[in-house]
């Protein structure tokens, strides 16, 4: 099996991570994982993200198997998104809990894969806690919040990109991950991707939980998750989007393309209480900045929640 991560080196690696960090604002107060990560609209990539981590077998099948994905979808990826705003914005103390917390639930997830797919052979050993795989879910988040930014919001230089890579490094630590396990720069960093990419394949498993994740569980969100697969299949790479059997014609395409022009231009216009997360909002109050957040903008945001939480 390749790295794992055992408690004494997570232990180490987290001492690590969170030396310095603000009490209040946590390890990662006014970086640039929270100018990215503050972004609502990001959660529209979150399929995106969500499949490419389904694309390496021992996560799918740690997903299909130790997960309540079958169960109720959404919720799994509630959970998953919370617990990412938990470590991104909440307080140092609260940081350390919630991964400590995952560090044990990841420990009881092991198994063998059920398939052949790609360089990994049926039988294969995984574990939640092998240091390729965890790192592989951290660099889909950082690569699909740099897509979506980019593509959405503004385009960045090289050296803020180095910048939040490096911070993303950083925000590894909180599960352990060796620096050894990851690339050192955004360049090598970039490398890694196109060359993950290349190498996994998407396999029977991960291709039915992929369709479960662009599914509707009711037939009244039909049209917003039809709309979401043309938009998860625009934002992936055409190997894994041919894998995951997803459509993308000159029709899909042109949906596409409005889409992202609609997003970049409506996130200009939307008041600072819709456009940020509700996460960065409460990190903003704890700091004692208070944004100004008119009562219109307090209930589309929480409608929008509402609706999400139901959709």
């Amino acid at each position: 099996m390749a790295c794992m991560v055992t408690f004494a080196d997570f232990e180490t690696r987290l001492a690590q991570t969170l030396a310095g960090s603000d009490a209040l604002g946590g390890p990662f107060k006014d970086t640039m994982l929270w100018t990215l990560g503050r972004e609502s609209g990001l959660i529209l990539a979150g399929g995106r993200a969500a499949l490419m981590q389904l694309a390496h077998p021992f996560i799918a099948e740690a997903v299909g198997e130790h997960s309540i994905i079958r169960a109720d979808v959404q919720a799994r990826f509630r959970r998953t998104l919370s617990m990412v705003y938990r470590l991104s914005f909440d307080t140092t103390g609260d940081v350390e809990a919630t991964a400590r917390r995952l560090y044990h639930l990841h420990a009881r997830i092991t198994g063998v894969i059920g398939e052949s797919v790609g360089a990994y052979p049926r039988g294969t050993r995984y574990s939640a806690n092998v240091a390729d795989a965890l790192f592989w879910v951290a660099a889909t988040l950082w690569d699909t919040s740099m897509l979506f930014h980019e593509q959405c919001v503004q385009t960045l230089t090289y050296a803020e990109k180095a910048r939040y890579y490096a911070q993303t490094r950083r925000f590894c630590g909180l599960f352990g991950i060796p620096d050894a396990a990851m690339p050192a720069t955004w360049t090598e960093f970039e490398a890694y991707m196109r060359a993950q990419t290349a190498r996994l394949a998407v396999g029977e498993t991960a291709r039915s939980l992929g369709q479960l994740v662009l599914t509707a569980q009711r037939s009244a969100a039909e049209p917003v998750y039809a709309w979401a697969r043309i938009f998860t299949a625009g934002l992936l790479p055409p190997k894994l989007r041919a894998g995951f059997a997803l459509p993308y014609s000159t029709r899909e395409q042109a949906i596409y393309a409005a889409s992202i022009y609609a997003i970049r231009h409506g996130l200009r216009v939307l008041p600072a209480g819709l456009r940020y997360a509700p996460a960065w909002h409460r990190a903003q109050t704890r700091l004692g900045r208070r944004p100004k957040v008119g009562p219109a903008s307090t209930w589309l945001r929480q409608g929008a929640l509402w609706l999400t939480a139901r959709a």
